[in-house]
């Protein structure tokens, strides 16, 4: 992919990056333990989380998808940036963000960066 083609490339909604985000998150703890206490945590996150981050419900974690109303969309990169970084802080160790870094696409990896999360 050429300079050109990257600018001209479509940006990454926070929808998208959501799902990916919190897919990946998934996935890296479903292979450290099983897929079944990884949805138990990423559940118990949201629950303790939704207080101060009440745009949190739009995102749905099921046994086999995640899915992330359009809403979400329309809220502000600051709120985006301290959910995805409090999930972060949450879930603990460097190694957990150096896997989570790895595994999110370069758009991914763009837009938090842009939106101030850092890894």
């Amino acid at each position: 992919m050429t300079k050109k083609d990257e600018k001209t490339k479509k940006m990454k909604t926070t929808k998208e990056v959501a799902i990916d985000f919190f897919r990946v998150i998934l996935s890296v703890m479903a292979k450290n333990s099983s897929k079944s206490y990884a949805l138990i945590v990423l559940k118990n996150i949201q629950k303790t989380l939704i207080k101060d981050f009440k745009f949190f419900k739009l995102v749905k974690v099921s046994d086999s998808t995640i899915k992330v109303d359009d809403m979400i969309n329309s809220i502000d990169t600051k709120s985006i940036r301290a959910l995805f970084i409090k999930v972060i802080d949450i879930l603990g160790p460097n190694l957990l963000k150096l896997v989570i870094k790895e595994r999110l696409d370069s758009e991914d990896i763009k837009y938090l960066n842009r939106i101030g999360v850092r890894f």
